[in-house]
């Protein structure tokens, strides 16, 4: 068991343990989105939709997601 930076999360692995509050995050992906070296791949039993969470820097965009609206696109929508 491994602690983050700020002891408030416990990890499994070490990898997962230093990058959690030290600048990334849990992103949800789906499907083909998934990158091919991503680990728990996950099936939903009554749909069979793959799905895991992949580490992503806080301050970049996804490149596994398709672009993201920014909140001021939306008002104009």
């Amino acid at each position: 068991m491994h602690f983050c930076k700020t002891k408030r999360h416990v990890w499994l692995q070490k990898e997962d343990a230093l990058k959690c509050c030290n600048g990334y995050k849990r992103q949800l992906v789906v499907g083909d989105q998934i990158p091919e070296d991503a680990r728990n791949v996950q099936i939903e039993d009554e749909t069979g939709v793959r799905f895991c969470r992949i580490w992503v820097k806080v301050e970049e965009k996804n490149p596994y997601l398709e672009e993201e609206i920014s909140e001021h696109e939306l008002e104009e929508s």
